[in-house]
């Protein structure tokens, strides 16, 4: 397949090793035909297409059992694949009603898929349905909110963060608000393997667990932070000039963007490592070495 002028929005990585990748297609306005383009990489197969879905993307993950991608949109639409038709599937409260806002993440914690969005909405899948785990509680406030990102170390401690810095917790049945030191966007959070990291604008990193976040005092990039993931030992952020590592508290440029990783923004962890997926750029690294998988 040629990949030429695809662009690369989100990707996850199946335990089989396939990676699906979400594209925007060439010669296709997202305004006025919005829709996902759905292609998947491996060793052996190299780039193949699976096929256009509606709608555009708003985070992609693996199912509950690792063995797909999971790919949805700003408002419920689901589809699941790995590498064959993919199967349409809808976010739904549990009482068939979609999300009346936008949807901001989603993300695989054990055995159950989680997703999050605007209005603190937060919603699981656990063996294929969906249900709606956000409530009357946690959703209402007199200003706009917002959930950006969730990860956990379990289905019972599981950690969002979004919009004024907000840090909340879910223990499975009860949600809880924590104190955090910054009240500026935090754009992603990442769990593992004793404490989180968020981060966001303006070069903002937080950690923490519990009733206890700080903020990491850096002064490598002031540069906004869109994407964290823990792997090998250390936590790994993205900002657009190229890739940080956050291990032991200290932060450091671990690469910057070149001709072989000329864009970075979203990453994601699978059975082959660490996945760097730019506008342009897909890039794999094992915790040694660096593999340009595409360009485009």
């Amino acid at each position: 397949m040629d990949i030429t002028g695809q662009k690369f929005i989100r990707a996850a990585e199946t335990d089989d090793k396939r990676l699906v990748v979400c594209t925007q297609a060439p010669g296709m306005d997202i305004e006025t035909q919005p829709h996902t383009g759905l292609v998947y990489w491996s060793d052996d197969e190299g780039w193949c297409e699976i096929g256009l879905a509606n709608g555009v993307t708003a985070d992609a993950t693996i199912t509950e059992d690792g063995a797909q991608a999971l790919v949805t949109d700003p408002f419920g639409l689901v589809h699941v694949t790995n590498g064959g038709n993919a199967v349409i599937d809808g976010i739904t409260d549990g009482a068939g009603n979609a999300p009346d806002a936008p949807l901001r993440a989603v993300r695989r914690v054990g055995d159950k898929v989680y997703a999050v969005g605007v209005e603190r909405q937060a919603y699981m899948r656990e063996k294929g349905k969906w249900q709606m785990i956000s409530n009357d509680d946690v959703m209402t406030s007199e200003r706009p909110v917002a959930f950006q990102a969730i990860d956990g170390f379990s289905d019972t401690e599981l950690y969002t963060a979004g919009w004024d810095g907000e840090i909340w917790s879910y223990d499975g049945s009860n949600w809880q608000q924590h104190q955090s030191p910054t009240n500026i966007i935090l754009n992603d959070i990442a769990a593992g393997p004793d404490m989180c990291v968020a981060v966001g604008l303006a070069g903002q990193i937080v950690t923490g667990r519990g009733d206890d976040w700080q903020m990491i005092e850096q002064d490598e990039t002031e540069e906004d932070f869109w994407s964290v993931r823990a792997f090998n030992g250390a936590f790994y952020l993205t900002a657009l000039s190229g890739i940080y590592e956050l291990k032991d508290g200290e932060l450091e440029m671990l690469r910057d963007t070149d001709e072989e990783m000329r864009t970075v923004y979203a990453l994601t962890v699978g059975p082959s490592g660490l996945w760097s997926v730019g506008l342009q750029d897909i890039v794999l690294f094992d915790g040694n070495d660096w593999r340009t998988i595409g360009q485009s």
